[in-house]
């Protein structure tokens, strides 16, 4: 049985988590606290996850000069967020790429965020998110962990999340469930 047919499997379980976190008001005491709890968690689940397959949770790497951060991405009241052009049919079809060839892909994310050596990337659209972990490699990030899911009730495929968040507009991050974003 491949890891693909497990019913939901530890990095699904993760994705489950985090959407329960940020899903859950009681759990935040605001919208940017809120952000980063969820971020962590999800750190948390994906080297939990990581460790139980027995994969080492960042890779062995000597000391390096660490990559230079990339500018944020625009606010909502900037310019029109910069948009995808060639979504790729799932989000594991971007692994091992690096930041710019995924932005060439999906556009700008919704949100950023530097957890040590790894940069997590948070996209979203109507009705699915994208997260993303980059890990720096050879002096690089290179993309390591990429998951799509579902948000809120409606049902769509991975390939309609990946074209959805490709032309999202520039949506506030965390909306709710049709809330525009």
């Amino acid at each position: 049985m491949s890891p693909r047919s497990l019913p939901l499997g530890p990095l699904g379980a993760a994705s489950l988590a985090l959407a329960a976190l940020l899903l859950t008001p009681a759990c935040r005491k605001s919208e940017a606290e809120g952000a980063t709890l969820g971020l962590e968690q999800a750190l948390r689940d994906t080297r939990a996850s990581l460790a139980a397959l027995g994969l080492p949770s960042a890779p062995e790497a000597p000391q390096m000069e660490r990559p230079a951060p990339l500018p944020p991405p625009p606010s909502s009241a900037s310019a029109p967020r910069r948009q995808g052009t060639q979504p790729p049919p799932t989000a594991s079809v971007l692994q091992g790429r690096e930041p710019e060839a995924v932005i060439s892909a999906l556009g700008e994310p919704a949100l950023r965020r530097r957890e040590g050596e790894a940069e997590i990337w948070l996209y979203q659209a109507p009705d699915c998110r994208l997260d993303l972990v980059f890990y720096p490699e050879a002096a690089r990030l290179v993309l390591t962990h990429a998951a799509a899911r579902a948000f809120g009730a409606r049902r769509l495929t991975e390939s309609a999340c990946m074209a959805a968040i490709a032309r999202a507009p520039n949506p506030p991050p965390w909306t709710a469930p049709g809330g525009g974003g």
